[in-house]
């Protein structure tokens, strides 16, 4: 299963974290993982090189886990640019969880 943790900074969209496989198919024909993935890596292109937020980025393989957040030090401002990007990643994770229930949670942080 593939687990979204939404990140929030005093209640403002900041990040999300992104663990697992979701266990939809094998390896290399799972379209749930692929999806999941490209909206992730989207979300952090819009983040990091379009909007020039600063956002950190963990990557540890071995847990298979992704962490996009925005330094806790943000300003208002670019919590406000970066609130679109991070609401469209959410919707679409939601959309997500709401077809394939069995292979994605999402929690918030």
């Amino acid at each position: 299963m593939t687990r979204v943790a939404l990140i929030r900074h005093s209640g403002r969209p900041a990040g999300f974290a992104v663990s697992g496989h979701s266990g939809y198919a094998d390896a290399g024909e799972d379209i749930l993982c692929a999806a999941i993935s490209m909206a992730v890596s989207l979300a952090e292109c819009q983040l990091n090189d379009v909007l020039g937020a600063g956002a950190e980025v963990l990557v540890d393989e071995k847990k298979a886990l992704i962490r996009v957040e925005l330094p806790q030090k943000s300003t208002d401002a670019v919590y406000q640019k970066c609130a679109p990007a991070l609401q469209a990643f959410e919707m679409v994770l939601r959309q997500y969880a709401a077809e394939y229930t069995d292979y994605i949670s999402i929690s918030e942080e």
